[in-house]
């Protein structure tokens, strides 16, 4: 026995043994209420993650390499990135259900739709409204029935959607009950879209009046499936709006398996893992007849 196995096991030290591991004890407990504290405080920052499931599964993103995404039992992403192409900036997929399309609003001025649909456009999605972001008044688009005028006089198949910042079920009613009063008086055989977005950390910072900043993942979710009934109910086509943060983090994409996708990804290819209809694929294309910059997209189906 060596001299230090000795003195451990010896009765004089006895005692002090028993008290340093008695020490050691609480200094291992005390770490480990510490991690799971730390572990809670995290969780509660993290609001837009709440609404994932528990699981979740690594990918390997085209953009991003390994990333940990929500584990959903919903359909796949199998578009083929062989029968994309570009050209003179506006993208075509290589299959008779895909169409090309622009979505608009009033900062894209007046246009002019028979060059537009001259140019090799088959649909427009156009915004028929939008809620304030401080104030929360539904305000029509002045450009709305202009645009939607002169998008059916040229042929084009028409689609709608309404830019909320609902921060009740109440308001997600009556923004639903606002659109489909206004195309009431149109030929709408395109996707009816909810287009509620989440305000960037900068945008929170800069304006602490944004009237969303309580909004959890789950009310926004609840808030889409709302709209989307209600738009089904009325006989329309429904579908909501995204991007990769939000299809990630803030929608509960099994709740609304059911109605399209349309998702905003500004890169040449699409890279979420999951299934969506429509793409959006950049905020900056030219197209002949409209004199601004524009959204440009592409639907994989035909809602008509």
């Amino acid at each position: 026995m060596s001299r230090l196995s000795y003195i451990w096991k010896s009765k004089k030290y006895r005692k002090k043994r028993n008290h340093f591991l008695i020490l050691l004890s609480s200094v291992l407990i005390a770490a480990i209420l510490l991690t799971i504290l730390l572990h809670s405080c995290t969780a509660k920052q993290e609001t837009w993650t709440a609404s994932a499931p528990t699981n979740e599964m690594l990918i390997n993103d085209k953009y991003e390499g390994k990333k940990l995404i929500p584990k959903y039992d919903i359909k796949k992403n199998i578009y083929q990135d062989s029968k994309f192409s570009t050209k003179s900036g506006i993208k075509s997929y290589a299959d008779k259900n895909a169409f090309k399309g622009v979505d608009v609003s009033a900062w894209q001025g007046d246009i002019n739709w028979k060059k537009v649909k001259k140019a090799g456009i088959d649909f427009a999605m156009i915004r028929v409204g939008y809620r304030g972001q401080v104030q929360g008044s539904i305000c029509e688009d002045t450009k709305y029935e202009q645009n939607m005028k002169g998008a059916l006089s040229a042929g084009l198949k028409v689609g709608v959607y309404f830019y909320s910042q609902a921060v009740t079920k109440s308001e997600t009613e009556e923004e639903a009950a606002y659109v489909l009063k206004k195309i009431a008086p149109y030929k709408v055989t395109w996707p009816i879209a909810f287009d509620w977005e989440a305000k960037s950390d900068n945008e929170t910072a800069s304006s602490g009046s944004l009237r969303t900043q309580t909004v959890t993942p789950e009310d926004a979710s609840a808030f889409a499936k709302v709209f989307c009934e209600d738009i089904k109910a009325a006989g329309y086509q429904p579908c909501f709006y995204t991007n990769k943060n939000m299809g990630y983090t803030a929608f509960d994409l099994k709740l609304l398996e059911e109605y399209p996708m349309w998702y905003a990804e500004y890169k040449n290819l699409p890279s979420f893992y999951y299934h969506f209809d429509l793409w959006q694929y950049t905020s900056k294309g030219k197209i002949d007849g409209i004199n601004n910059l524009v959204d440009l997209n592409i639907s994989f189906r035909k809602f008509d």
